[in-house]
C-alpha cells in the first residue's frame, strides 16, 4: 500500500525495533567520532583485475580488512558488561542492509577466518536473503562490530549510530576523485571517507584512532 502526504504510515515491527535500538543507543551510549580518508586505488585496481564473473564487491575488501584489523585491536571488538569490558572471542561483523521496511544487520560470522572470495560470497548471500526476508532470526544475532556503506547513494561520508551492545560502527562513503600529494608526487586518486563511531565507555580516542589508521594502511596496502 502506498501512502500520500496527510496520511499516517503505521509502525511495523521492524520500524518499532529500529526505534527501540536507536533510542537506546542515543540515550545510553556516549558517542565520539574519528574519521580519515582512504586512497582506494589498490582496491579499484584489484577489482578491475579480477574476472567479471567473480569480481568481489567493494564492501568485501572493507569487511575483510576490517576483520583482520579487529583481530589486532581486540578493544574495538568488545562489549560492556556489569563485570567490565568483555573482549569477544570471535570477529562477527554485521552488515547494514537497507530493505523496504527499514534497516537490518545480518552478521558474517568469524569474518577474520574467511578469504576475500568467501567474504564476498557470504555477504552477497546475506544481503540477497535479507532483502527477500529469508534470513532466520539467529542470522541477525551475535555481531560485535558493524559496517555501513552509503556510498552507492553518492554520499561522501556520514556518522552512524553505534549498535548496542557493540563498541563501534564503521561508516563508509563513496569513492570519489581527489587531487592529492603522495610519496610519488601530485596526482588524481580515488578516495573514500571512513568514519568510526565509538562508545566512549568502552574505547578511548587513541585506541580508536590507532584502529582506524591501521585499517586505512591495510586497505591502501592491499592487505585483504
Amino acid at each position: 500500500m502506498e501512502y500520500a502526504p496527510g496520511q499516517t504510515i503505521p509502525l511495523g515491527m521492524m520500524r518499532k525495533a529500529i526505534i527501540r535500538t536507536v533510542s537506546q543507543s542515543n540515550e545510553t551510549i556516549p558517542h565520539f567520532y574519528v574519521w580519515t580518508d582512504v586512497i582506494a586505488d589498490r582496491i579499484i585496481e584489484a577489482r578491475q583485475a579480477a574476472p567479471t564473473e567473480s569480481r568481489p564487491s567493494l564492501n568485501a575488501y572493507i569487511v575483510k580488512a576490517a576483520a583482520q584489523t579487529l583481530r589486532r585491536h581486540p578493544g574495538l571488538n568488545a562489549t560492556l558488561t556489569d563485570e567490565g569490558i568483555y573482549l569477544l572471542e570471535d570477529v562477527n561483523i554485521g552488515i547494514a542492509v537497507a530493505v523496504n521496511e527499514g534497516l537490518v544487520i545480518p552478521v558474517i560470522r568469524r569474518a577474520d577466518r574467511l578469504s576475500l572470495a568467501e567474504t564476498d560470497a557470504a555477504m552477497k548471500d546475506l544481503v540477497h536473503r535479507a532483502r527477500g526476508r529469508r534470513l532466520s532470526p539467529d542470522e541477525y544475532k551475535g555481531g560485535g562490530f558493524t559496517i555501513s556503506n552509503l556510498g552507492m547513494y553518492g554520499i561522501d561520508g556520514f556518522a552512524a549510530i553505534v549498535q548496542p551492545p557493540q563498541a563501534a560502527i564503521l561508516a563508509m562513503g563513496r569513492t570519489r576523485p581527489a587531487w592529492l600529494k603522495t610519496d610519488t608526487g601530485w596526482g588524481e586518486h580515488a578516495v573514500m571517507t571512513m568514519t568510526l563511531s565509538v562508545d566512549h565507555r568502552i574505547v578511548d580516542g587513541a585506541p580508536a584512532a590507532e584502529f582506524l589508521a591501521d585499517l586505512r594502511s591495510a586497505l591502501e596496502g592491499g592487505a585483504w
